[in-house]
């Protein structure tokens, strides 16, 4: 399989998405805007996501939401990025999405953020494992990245939870909140995730 060969166009994804016992990840659409907007606007959730993560300041209405989504789809179908929007029963809770594909490497950077009280159920690292086992099956990846801001001691957790490797510290990686953010980097093989082997 050609490494990072979409198995699948966006709609048919959106037919047959990722299922996790819990949860429903479908691609991100034009039409989840609003319901990432009406997170975002959410003084509670701002403080929750806005200390790690230095996008949410520049989301400030709703057109920034729909310019973000309607963003996601042509990368999408660019395949240069691949996002899902978090579902429960239906409800929009987060997103996790795959960045920085490196085609020749096999290789992408994992994202991911939960609403706040979305937060300590398992349900991120949930949503995370089910697009690695999509990212290393279907998408043939040998390893998937991520980088979190020092300091956001719940996300190291998840991933250490699903096998990820520490592998080092970025200084000054991310302005936030009007400071400068190191990130701790990890990393996960395909042969370190579920026996898939070393491909």
């Amino acid at each position: 399989m050609h490494p990072f060969l979409l198995p699948v166009s966006l709609e048919e994804m959106d037919r047959e998405p990722l299922r996790t016992r819990r949860l429903v990840l479908r691609p991100l659409r034009h039409s989840d805007a609003h319901a990432l907007w009406d997170i975002l606007a959410d003084p509670v959730e701002r403080r929750h996501l806005g200390q790690w993560l230095s996008w949410v300041k520049w989301t400030q209405q709703l057109g920034d939401s729909e310019t973000f989504a309607a963003g996601s789809v042509q990368e999408w179908d660019d395949r240069r990025a691949y996002r899902f929007a978090v579902t429960e029963a239906g409800d929009v809770i987060g997103m996790v999405g795959l960045e920085q594909l490196l085609f020749a490497h096999r290789q992408a950077e994992v994202g991911y953020w939960l609403r706040s009280d979305a937060c300590g159920k398992g349900l991120g690292a949930e949503a995370v494992a089910g697009v690695l086992a999509w990212a290393f099956s279907d998408l043939n990846a040998h390893k998937i990245k991520a980088a979190v801001a020092v300091g956001n001691v719940r996300s190291e957790r998840l991933l250490l939870s699903l096998g990820f490797q520490q592998e080092g510290r970025a200084r000054h990686a991310e302005w936030c909140e009007d400071r400068w953010v190191d990130h701790t980097l990890f990393g996960l093989l395909r042969s370190e995730f579920g026996g898939l082997g070393d491909g």
